[in-house]
């Protein structure tokens, strides 16, 4: 499974508002990054990966590599 902030989230069987409490992000901000409308934070992906137990140094490219993807590719889009 390729891991996002959503993969992360839906595969602990966390809602939305559990998740941004776990992660002392607002539920709207949370949503935004979880559909590519604002990038996270670098505090706020440490912050992800520490409550949802998962390696730092396995994920911290993977989530910002995605959201870079998907935004390079939403540019193409317009064209």
């Amino acid at each position: 499974m390729f891991m996002t902030i959503k993969n992360i989230r839906n595969y602990n069987k966390w809602s939305l508002e559990l998740a941004s409490k776990l992660f002392n992000i607002a539920p709207e901000r949370l949503k935004n990054i979880e559909d590519y409308k604002e990038a996270p934070t670098y505090e706020e992906v440490v912050t992800i990966l520490k409550m949802a137990d998962v390696y730092y140094d396995d994920m911290v490219g993977t989530i910002f590599n995605d959201f870079d993807s998907h935004r390079r590719f939403q540019e193409l889009q317009k064209f």
